[in-house]
């Protein structure tokens, strides 16, 4: 059984939004490594790269849930990929809000569930590595 990572998606929106997603560490694992082999982040002026590419993701609602056809308004918008990890940002087609994941590797072994059994209780929380990059810190609270 291939293993997803979840991660809780964080917006400022007032529109229906997702629960979880279900991710491919694995992809998002060669990102990373695609990022740092093409720039020098000991340059402290670069913080991340922009990425216009989709990865695999399915939405899981409420009940826990996979449930794509419920967000059809959310779409991909760009991934933001740094050394420590990637922000893959969702835009709403009407609004033009945004929602975003923030996937940070040294968390991801306590964070595999299985892809058939996507339960709330199985999702866990976890504190952003250091260096991760939140456009806009009020992203967590609704306004």
């Amino acid at each position: 059984m291939e293993s997803r990572l979840s991660l809780q998606a964080q917006t400022n929106s007032d529109d229906i939004t997702p629960e979880y997603a279900l991710f491919n560490p694995i992809e998002l694992d060669h990102l990373i490594e695609k990022a740092k082999a093409i720039l020098d982040w000991g340059d402290t002026s670069i913080k991340y790269i922009a990425i216009v590419q989709d990865v695999e993701c399915d939405f899981i609602d409420g009940d826990g849930d996979v449930n794509n056809d419920r967000y059809p308004q959310w779409s991909p918008s760009v991934l933001h990929v740094n050394q420590y990890g990637v922000n893959i940002v969702f835009e709403h087609h009407d609004s033009g809000h945004e929602m975003f994941f923030e996937y940070a590797p040294k968390h991801k072994a306590a964070l595999h569930v299985k892809a058939d059994c996507p339960n709330c209780e199985d999702y866990l929380e976890f504190e952003s590595a250091p260096g991760m990059f939140i456009r806009n810190k009020q992203l967590n609270e609704k306004q």
